[in-house]
C-alpha cells in the first residue's frame, strides 16, 4: 500500500471506485511514476520513475492500459465532480471546448489519421499531422494565487476520421457532435448546475447553438460569429383569424458586417478584460436577431461586433453572439477572451506531463492514454489549489527569472516534493540515511530532483 500525505489521499481515492482493488494500486504506481518521471510518460518511463515502488512484473503495468477493465466516463464523472466543486454553487460552470491534434506515427497505431495541425498552420500555409484529434471540455477555474482562470480538462472525446467510422458501419461524429454530446453528458450529470460554454469559431454551428437555445435554463453557448450571417427580425404577430402556418421568422436584417460598415452607426466605447490579463478599449455595436438557415428553426441570439487596434496600431475587427440573448455585449466579449486558457492547458500539458510521448498503439491504450495524462493535469491543479489554501509551498525563484504567479510548473515541483516527503522517503531508515547528507548538498540535489522536467 503506497503512502501518500493527507490532501493527495483524499484526491487521489475518490477514483478507487472505477476499478478493481489490483488495477488500483497498479494505478497508483503508474501514477507517482507519472508525476515524477523528467520527460516520457510510456509505462516504462513511469516504471523508472516510480522506481522501488514497482514491486510486480513490468507486464502488470502494461496490462493497466491495454487489458485491465476501467469505466472511463466513471472517471471522467468522478473528476468532473471534483473539479466542478471548487466553483461555487450560486455561480455558472464556465466551461471552454476546443479540439486539439496529439501527433502519433506507427501503421498499427489506432484511429491514427492525418488531421490539419492547428498550431502550426497559417492562413497562407496549412500544415497537416499523423496523430489523434480529441475534442476536450475543460472546467475554467478561478485559482487564489492568479487572476488567470486555469482551465482543467474534465472530458477528452477522441474524434474519428469519417472513413475509419463507415468501415466500422458507425454513424460519423464531427468535432461539433462530440461537443454536443459531451455537453449534454456534463447537463445530464451535474442536474442543479448552469454551464457556459465558449468555443472558438469551429463550434458556431447554428445546429449546436440551436441545441444550446432549446436548453437555454442549463446552458448558454458563446463563440465567434458570421460577420455576414443571415439575421431576421422575429415573426410579426398573427391576425386573429388568419389561416396557414405560424411564420418562424420576419423580416431579413442587415448581417453584422453591413451594419459595421454602416458610416451613422453609433458606436459604443467600452473597456473589457482582454488576452494577456490586460484591459483593452474597444468600440462595439450589438443587436438581438434570429439566426436562421434554410432545415433548421431559427435561433434567438445577442451578437457583439467589436472593433480595436492591436498593438502595431492596425485595426482589428471581430464579431462574437451568445444564445442567451439577455447576456450584457461586454460579458460576451470577456467571456471568449478566457477561452485562450484552453490553449495554454494544451501546451502545458504537452510540456510538463509528456501528451505526445506516449507509443502504445491498441485500442484501449489509445482511449485511455490521452485522458489520463489530461486527468492527471487536473489533479495535480486542484490539489495544488488546495494545497495554496492550507499552507502556500515556497516556489523556486532565481534573480535573473522572478514569476509574478505559480504556473503549472512550479504547481509539479510542489506535488513531487510532496511525494518525495510522504511516499519515498516514508521509510524512517531512508529518512535517517538522508538525514546524514549536509543539509546545503541534500537540498540542492532535492531541488534538482524536482525541476527536472
Amino acid at each position: 500500500m503506497l503512502s501518500f500525505s493527507p490532501a493527495l489521499q483524499e484526491i487521489v481515492w475518490i477514483f478507487a471506485p472505477a476499478f478493481t482493488t489490483p488495477t488500483f494500486q497498479n494505478v497508483l504506481v503508474l501514477l507517482v511514476g507519472a508525476v515524477m518521471s523528467p520527460k516520457d510518460r510510456t509505462v516504462c518511463g513511469m516504471l523508472r520513475a516510480a522506481g522501488f515502488l514497482a514491486k510486480k512484473q513490468f507486464t502488470t503495468y502494461h496490462r493497466v492500459l491495454s487489458k485491465r477493465k476501467w469505466d472511463l466516463l466513471l472517471l471522467a464523472f468522478l473528476l468532473a465532480g471534483l473539479v466542478i466543486a471548487l466553483i461555487p454553487a450560486d455561480q455558472p460552470v464556465t466551461c471552454a471546448v476546443d479540439d486539439t491534434v496529439v501527433r502519433r506515427w506507427g501503421k498499427k497505431v489506432y484511429g491514427k489519421a492525418c488531421h490539419r495541425d492547428a498550431v502550426r498552420s497559417t492562413r497562407k500555409k496549412v500544415v497537416h499531422c499523423w496523430g489523434h484529434k480529441w475534442v476536450v471540455i475543460t472546467v475554467l477555474v478561478p485559482m487564489p494565487f492568479t487572476n488567470r482562470l486555469w482551465a482543467l480538462p474534465v472530458l477528452p472525446l477522441l474524434y474519428r476520421s469519417e472513413q475509419e467510422e463507415k468501415a466500422e458501419g458507425k454513424r460519423h461524429c464531427t468535432c461539433i457532435d462530440w461537443a454536443r454530446k459531451g455537453s449534454a453528458w456534463l447537463l445530464r450529470k451535474f442536474p442543479t448546475r448552469h454551464f457556459i460554454l465558449i468555443g472558438d469559431g469551429g463550434y458556431n454551428s447554428l445546429v449546436f447553438a440551436l441545441w444550446c437555445s432549446r436548453h437555454q435554463d442549463r446552458i448558454t453557448l458563446v463563440s465567434r460569429f458570421h460577420k455576414h450571417a443571415a439575421l431576421y427580425a422575429p415573426p410579426a404577430s398573427r391576425k386573429k383569424g388568419q389561416r396557414g402556418r405560424k411564420p418562424k421568422k420576419g423580416a431579413r436584417l442587415p448581417s453584422p458586417q453591413q451594419q459595421a460598415d454602416d458610416p451613422h452607426k453609433i458606436w459604443t466605447k467600452a473597456r473589457v478584460s482582454w488576452y494577456g490579463q490586460t484591459v483593452k478599449e474597444v468600440e462595439m455595436i450589438w443587436k438581438t436577431a434570429l439566426w436562421y438557415q434554410p432545415g433548421h428553426d431559427p435561433v434567438p441570439v445577442r451578437w457583439v461586433f467589436v472593433r480595436y487596434r492591436n498593438e502595431k496600431g492596425e485595426r482589428k475587427e471581430e464579431c462574437f453572439f451568445s444564445t442567451n440573448p439577455q447576456m450584457r455585449p461586454k460579458q460576451i466579449v470577456e467571456h471568449y477572451v478566457t477561452r485562450w486558457n484552453i490553449e495554454t492547458t494544451f501546451e502545458e500539458v504537452r510540456a510538463h506531463v509528456g501528451l505526445e510521448t506516449a507509443e502504445n498503439y491498441c485500442e484501449n491504450a489509445v482511449k485511455r492514454t490521452v485522458p489520463a495524462l489530461l486527468g492527471l493535469f487536473s489533479i495535480i491543479a486542484v490539489w495544488f489549489r488546495k494545497q495554496w489554501q492550507l499552507e502556500p509551498p515556497k516556489l523556486q525563484r532565481a534573480p535573473w527569472y522572478r514569476k509574478t504567479e505559480p504556473t503549472f510548473s512550479d504547481a509539479l515541483c510542489a506535488i513531487r516534493l510532496d511525494l518525495l516527503d510522504h511516499t519515498f522517503l516514508s521509510d524512517p531508515l531512508l529518512r535517517a540515511g538522508l538525514d546524514l547528507i549536509p543539509p546545503p548538498l541534500r537540498d540542492f540535489f532535492i531541488q534538482r530532483l524536482v525541476q527536472a522536467a
